[in-house]
């Protein structure tokens, strides 16, 4: 048995530390079709929560200043990303709610989780922010916290609420709702099928490469989806009714568990139209172009299907879970 598992965590080497690229696009569109009112505006306010967090972050690279009106996207996403709303900041020092959820749903992949120590097994999440933007369970095991990090930053817009910051409780929402959409991205619950993971018994670092591209490309394709306002994807989200939510951790790993079965199906289809630009030796990271010739061409029509079925689910947890929030800070009512 002991050598068994010490086969299965030697395959998890091959989690990585990617997350969905467009975060901002499909919490913006998120919000736009549940029937709250996210137009108040609320003072921007500096960041006073030292004594109050429990949180390490790596402070070369986390700001808690304001990003409103300025360049929010990383580097890696920057060859896809296309503005479908308007981040401007207002003259008047506040900020609307809606603003304020899309962009900092994007705010934990700008580096705060990145370089720390966090656990002696963080190594099977690729570091320390895959450990808090995955989730990987097998048996009794359980390598990372995502579902942790849903539930830290909802307590904590709860407690920046409770002391009349609003600015910082919707902040600190984006965030919970950013890793709340993290755990439903598939490559989030396991790094690929279990047969395909012991190729990597064949060839270690080739395989690992080849998941790492997996990955990768599925993150950027989901957000050439969203930046490009596909059609399906974006009718999904909005059409999608919202999942009763009562504990966020759980529901968070109740959505875990409809995207890891849902990680079959995308892989292979992957494999099947993009086996040849992945399974190499080396990072394949694609261009817009190679989205649209794959689409021109016709071969994404089912992995289109997948993946706007898959944001559809996602988009029902979280307007699940604003509707939660609000009923736990009656924003609509105290707003006004």
């Amino acid at each position: 048995m002991k050598k068994f598992l010490d086969v299965i965590i030697l395959l998890l080497l091959a989690g990585t530390i990617f997350a969905w690229s467009g975060h901002d696009v499909l919490t913006y569109y998120i919000l736009k079709s549940l029937n709250m009112d996210f137009s108040f505006e609320v003072p921007i306010t500096v960041y006073s929560y030292e004594n109050l967090e429990t949180r390490e972050y790596n402070l070369e690279k986390a700001s808690f200043d304001d990003l409103l009106g300025k360049d929010y996207i990383p580097g890696e996403d920057n060859r896809l990303f296309k503005p479908v709303f308007e981040n401007s900041k207002l003259e008047n020092g506040k900020a609307p709610i809606w603003q304020i959820l899309s962009v900092y749903s994007y705010e934990p992949d700008l580096g705060m989780d990145q370089n720390l120590e966090l656990s002696n097994l963080q190594w099977m999440t690729g570091g320390s922010q895959g450990w808090r933007h995955m989730e990987y369970h097998l048996f009794w095991l359980r390598f990372g916290e995502v579902s942790e990090s849903v539930a830290y930053f909802t307590e904590l817009s709860k407690k920046a609420w409770e002391k009349g910051d609003p600015y910082w409780a919707f902040r600190f929402m984006g965030r919970a709702i950013h890793y709340f959409e993290d755990i439903g991205q598939p490559y989030h619950t396991f790094p690929a099928p279990f047969c395909e993971l012991l190729k990597l018994m064949i060839d270690m670092n080739k395989w690992m490469t080849v998941f790492t591209n997996y990955h990768l490309v599925y993150d950027y394709y989901s957000g050439y989806l969203l930046w490009n306002q596909n059609a399906k994807v974006v009718e999904a989200i909005k059409t999608a009714k919202p999942i009763k939510i009562t504990d966020p951790r759980k529901d968070a790993l109740r959505l875990r568990i409809y995207a890891r079965r849902k990680l079959h199906k995308i892989y292979y289809e992957m494999k099947k139209i993009m086996k040849d630009d992945l399974e190499v030796s080396s990072e394949f990271m694609p261009s817009p172009a190679y989205f649209d010739l794959l689409t021109v061409e016709g071969k994404t029509k089912k992995l289109e299907e997948l993946t706007a079925d898959l944001l559809g689910k996602v988009a029902s947890y979280i307007k699940g879970y604003l509707i939660y929030m609000n009923e736990e800070m009656r924003w609509e009512d105290n707003l006004h």
